[in-house]
């Protein structure tokens, strides 16, 4: 494999295979996550109340599309029961403020009541943790007329004594009767007993109090209003709650006070309509009266009994523009009083609404936004964003309802004209009849114009008056409130699912983002082995031990032991050789070649091998203070002439056929003082008298030492230190390698984690194999002990 070759490694493919193979190496870790998540999932269906889905469905009425076209006359308009509204608008009525105030007041529901239950073992283990909600079936009720901060921030503590005592148990232990308004430290209250006698598990209870606004609020939010299907007059309220029967309540309610709104307002209306009408009535009834008698007065002065066929056809097509002319003039004033109740900011009656669709939805709309105004106003001042939003959308809805108004205006007044035409042609032709019976017909328009008018307007009158007094709604619950059998949340089945998943997911978060803060550090010698070609030679595990010579006589710990495989590697890979010298190096400091180093030579030794082991790394002696030498002459004061080869070599303590080469003097030119001749003349003395000669030299990525020193050696040991190399430096390993600058080149992977080479049982199982025997203690002696 050259240097191209290497490039060309697929690094994704290599970061997922130790990926993986590091997720199997942990496989306890999974174990652990998946149990953590699914006993917090069960802890929490235990704690959280479950939210059921309160559902019910609302008809819109409306007028068929094509009636309003039907009406053959403006004044049909004065019909107070034809209403054509926008679902829309009705839904947003429905999640208007107002109501759910009136909900929560009807219903008291700023005040919840739950069961004080004790925690015992067996609610622990098979019941849910949290307090059960009476509702309904609470045997007290109270009425609150002020309460303070500490109220809303406490769960109050209620005992009942007897029928007529009860105890407020959180701070103090005073006895209070029922039915009596008391003054406690949440505020002044009055509690009933409204069941009785009462259950004994339910003489323990806890109240707790929510503020007007956080309720109406709470409960909004919980709330959402939606159209059945796009065509449909059908809307749905969906509602999540987690006692059904109190959600039920709060949706029925909510119609009830949405059916009472929408009859209030149309009372208003219908009574704004019967105002006008009744004003037009009254002035009509006078000149009918008057028109009348100066008909009968004209035809007793002139003793004309009746008019001619020809007149009489005349009249009635006069009657008929007069009629059309009156009604474009009532239409124009209806106008004029729309723009005004507009500009004042006035309800405006339906009865008011002309033959215009789009105008009515509109004027609905702005309705509805005036209502909402005024509702936010009891509550708020005009600076509120939500007032002035709302401020915002009416100003907006004037304009566009000013505009139409204009509009309509104009072709109104270009019909009055055409009917004013016509009357000049009409008053023309009855210039054309004879004197008497032209008076006649002048009087007879004017009666017979006053009296279709009056009739009509009666009968409008009488359905308006009808519509006042009747309580027909405009809607329809096609659906009663109903709840969902099962709760939609939480859900068990999905709950334990998705613990499972975040119990596999958080590991594998886990070790990527430790890959990822530890710049892809060496954790996989499989790769090592694949990425540089280089055999690796042994895996010495993590030193648990503070001392740094682990390779001693008798000892049987695993890592003794990986220092023998090691040994025994080496000899195989030199067999048919009498002499044999091996360089150790790194990459880096602080990766462990010296105490490789010292164990291997200290492993040879006590195979009765004569070795020595040099410590040619002058810059960073580490070896001298492993054995705790102390100074003492040694390799550099040779090199400099100041010292003989027989007083630099030192036999070690740990093995009689260990002999030892210290840095001696650190130099100031180690690199300049291995150059020396005198580096060839000492180690051509040690090589032929020694079987094995190890030398511990510098790092290779720092200093060019190791590269001095090579053409000594026979062979060459590379140290790698799992999780503290980089992946990026077994390029330079794989150079050398490839290249054969370190002649028979091996890898040693040093401080490897026992449980990430045997797997987490290494500590039940191969620990205890390998670990140091001690002398079992006799009978008498344990007892002594």
């Amino acid at each position: 494999m050259n240097q191209s070759s290497f490039h060309d490694i697929d690094e994704s493919e290599k970061g997922l295979k130790e990926f993986f193979n590091k997720c199997l190496r942990n496989w306890y870790w999974f174990v652990i996550s998946i149990t953590s998540c699914l006993l917090l999932s069960l802890i929490y269906l235990k704690i959280v109340r479950p939210k059921y889905d309160i559902l019910t469905s609302i008809l819109v009425k409306e007028v068929p599309k094509g009636q309003a076209e039907k009406k053959e006359s403006v004044l049909d308009e004065l019909n107070v029961f034809y209403d054509s509204k926008l679902i829309d608008n009705e839904m947003e009525i429905v999640k208007t403020r107002f109501l759910m105030e009136n909900v929560v007041d009807d219903l008291n529901l700023t005040v919840s009541y739950f069961l004080d239950e004790p925690y015992t073992f067996d609610r622990i283990i098979t019941s849910s943790w949290r307090n059960k909600e009476l509702y309904n079936n609470s045997p007290i009720r109270i009425t609150t007329y002020s309460l303070n901060d500490e109220a809303y921030e406490n769960k109050v503590k209620i005992a009942l004594v007897s029928s007529s005592l009860f105890r407020i148990t959180n701070n103090d232990s005073k006895v209070y009767k029922f039915g009596e308004k008391i003054s406690t430290p949440y505020g002044i209250i009055k509690v009933d007993l409204i069941k009785y006698p009462v259950d004994p598990s339910y003489k323990k209870l806890i109240v707790q109090f929510r503020t007007r606004d956080v309720t109406i609020e709470g409960y909004r939010d919980k709330m959402m209003v939606a159209p059945a299907s796009e065509n449909a007059t059908v809307f749905n309220i969906t509602l999540e709650e987690s006692v059904p029967q109190k959600g039920i309540d709060i949706l029925n309610d909510l119609i009830v006070e949405y059916n009472k709104q929408k009859l209030e307002v149309k009372k208003k209306e219908a009574f704004k309509a019967l105002t006008f009408l009744d004003n037009r009535l009254q002035l009509l009834s006078s000149e009918l009266k008057n028109a009348e008698a100066d008909v009968e007065q004209y035809k007793s002065s002139k003793e004309i009994t009746d008019i001619s066929s020809e007149s009489a056809i005349l009249l009635e097509k006069v009657k008929e523009n007069d009629l059309r002319l009156n009604q474009v003039d009532i239409q124009l004033k209806m106008f004029d009083n729309l723009g005004s109740s507009i500009s004042t900011g006035e309800q405006i009656p339906s009865a008011l609404l002309l033959d215009n669709k789009v105008l009515q939805d509109k004027i609905g709309k702005l309705n509805d936004l005036e209502l909402e105004r005024s509702r936010l106003l009891q509550s708020m001042g005009e600076k509120n964003p939500l007032v002035e939003t709302v401020n915002e959308q009416i100003k907006n809805s004037q304009e566009s309802i000013n505009a139409d108004i204009q509009q309509v205006k104009n072709e109104l007044v270009l019909t009055r004209n055409n009917l004013l035409s016509n009357n000049s042609k009409f008053d023309a032709s009855i210039r054309s009849v004879p004197q008497k019976e032209r008076n006649l017909v002048t009087v007879e328009r004017q009666k017979n114009l006053k009296e279709g008018l009056y009739i009509y307007l009666l009968q409008k009158r009488e359905e308006t008056a009808l519509a006042y007094d009747t309580k027909v709604y405009d809607s329809n619950v096609v659906d009663p409130a109903h709840s969902s059998i099962l709760p939609i949340s939480p859900v068990p089945i999905r709950t334990f699912i998705i613990a499972f998943f975040l119990g596999t997911v958080l590991p594998i978060l886990r070790f990527w983002s430790k890959s990822m803060f530890k710049s892809e550090k060496i954790t996989d010698q499989r790769l090592v082995a694949n990425i540089t070609q280089a055999p690796i030679l042994g895996v010495i595990g993590k030193n648990q031990s503070k001392e740094q010579l682990v390779v001693k006589p008798g000892s049987k710990t695993v890592i003794s032991e990986q220092f023998k495989f090691l040994r025994t590697n080496l000899h195989y890979l030199n067999i048919g050789k009498s002499n044999r010298s091996i360089l150790i190096t790194s990459s880096v400091s602080e990766e462990g070649k010296s105490f490789v180093s010292l164990n291997l030579a200290a492993s040879i030794a006590l195979t009765g091998k004569r070795v020595v082991l040099i410590e040619f790394d002058l810059r960073k002696p580490t070896l001298s203070h492993y054995l705790k030498r102390g100074y003492k002459k040694g390799l550099s004061d040779f090199l400099k002439g100041t010292a003989d080869a027989e007083e630099i070599i030192e036999q070690s303590d740990i093995s009689e056929n260990l002999f030892f080469i210290g840095c001696g003097t650190v130099p100031e030119d180690p690199a300049e003082l291995l150059l020396n001749d005198d580096l060839e003349i000492i180690m051509s003395q040690l090589i032929p008298n020694y079987d094995y000669v190890l030398m511990d030299c510098p790092p290779i990525g720092l200093v060019s030492d190791a590269m001095v020193i090579e053409k000594f050696a026979d062979m060459s040991l590379y140290v790698i230190r799992y999780n503290h190399t980089h992946y990026q430096q077994l390029r330079n390993i794989t150079e050398l390698y490839l290249s054969n600058k370190f002649k028979n080149m091996g890898i040693v992977l040093n401080s490897v984690d026992s449980a990430d080479q045997f797997g987490p049982l290494y500590n039940k199982g191969y620990k205890n194999y390998y670990a140091e025997s001690k002398p079992s203690k006799g009978i008498l002696e344990r007892f002594v002990s």
